[in-house]
C-alpha cells in the first residue's frame, strides 16, 4: 500500500534494492538517564505517617495527595515514584501496602528534549504537525522543534523536539518509533 499521505507511517524497504542505508546513531553521551514515574496509592498506618512521608520523599516519591476513612487507621498516600525506586518502598515501615493507580489526577510536567526521525518521503512541517498531535494526546505540549540533519541522501531526517509532558507518560513517548532518543 501507498502511505505516502500518512505522515505517521514507514514505507517498507525491499530486500536487494539499491539505496543508502541510513541509521543516524549518536555518540554515546554524559546525559542523564531519563526518569520513567508511575502513579501509586501507599497505605500507610496513621502511627507512622510522618516518619513514611520523609522516607518516600527522600527516595524521590511525588505526592499528589492523600485519602483518609473516616474510623480507619490508615491513610492512603497518592502520587508519583521514579520505577528505579519502587523496589525501595518495601523496605519501609509503617507502609501496610503498594498498588498501582488509576486516579483521575494531573501529573506535574517535567521538560523532554526527543530526536525524532522523520521519513525523506514525508513532507516534514506535515509529519510534525502530526506528530505533536498524537503526543498531545498524551499532554505533550510542544515548545520548539530544530532541524539536526536533513539530507536527500539519507532515508531520514532528523529533528529535535522541545516540549513538556506529564511525568507518568515519559513510557509512552519512548516506545514511539520515531523516537531515537530521549533527553531530559
Amino acid at each position: 500500500p501507498d502511505y505516502s499521505q500518512s505522515p505517521l507511517h514507514y514505507d517498507l524497504k525491499k530486500q536487494n534494492t539499491s539505496g543508502a542505508i541510513s541509521y543516524y546513531v549518536f555518540e554515546p553521551s554524559n546525559t542523564k538517564s531519563i526518569k520513567v514515574y508511575t502513579q501509586i496509592d501507599i497505605t500507610v498506618s496513621k502511627n507512622a505517617y510522618k516518619k513514611v512521608l520523609e522516607k518516600i520523599s527522600a527516595i524521590g516519591f511525588i505526592m499528589g495527595g492523600e485519602e483518609t476513612e473516616k474510623g480507619s487507621p490508615y491513610v492512603v498516600v497518592f502520587g508519583w515514584i521514579d520505577d528505579s525506586n519502587i523496589d525501595r518502598l518495601m523496605w519501609i515501615s509503617g507502609i501496610e501496602k503498594i498498588s498501582l493507580s488509576n486516579r483521575n489526577i494531573k501529573a506535574p510536567l517535567t521538560e523532554l528534549v526527543l530526536t525524532v526521525r522523520v521519513p525523506n518521503n514525508r513532507d516534514i512541517v506535515e509529519f510534525i504537525n502530526a506528530f505533536s498531535k498524537k503526543l498531545g494526546e498524551y499532554g505533550f505540549e510542544k515548545e520548539e522543534v530544530n532541524i539536526v540533519v536533513s539530507d536527500k541522501k539519507y532515508r531520514f531526517t532528523f529533528i529535535k523536539l522541545r516540549g513538556k509532558i506529564p511525568i507518568d507518560r515519559i513510557k509512552t513517548v519512548i516506545k514511539s518509533p520515531f523516537v531515537i532518543r530521549v533527553e531530559s
